[in-house]
């Protein structure tokens, strides 16, 4: 990453950017809530969930799901 210069020679990291969100497609349900175990509440709308492409937990949930598949 490059770095950028600030007054008097501080140098200030630039913020990351933010990853993509992720959608699954709800096999089973077109609306409801799932609560994972670290008490994370996802809601089903429309037959989809979608996820901060950081959400480690939550994809990691949502990829062992039999009854999601990732759009």
């Amino acid at each position: 990453m490059a770095k950028t210069q600030k007054e008097a020679g501080e140098v200030v990291e630039p913020l990351p950017q933010p990853s993509e969100a992720v959608t699954f497609i709800d096999q089973e349900y077109t609306r409801r809530t799932l609560v994972l175990p670290d008490w994370l509440v996802l809601e089903v709308v429309q037959g989809q969930v979608t996820l901060a492409g950081d959400d480690a937990p939550g994809l990691a949930y949502m990829r062992n799901r039999p009854d999601f598949k990732e759009a």
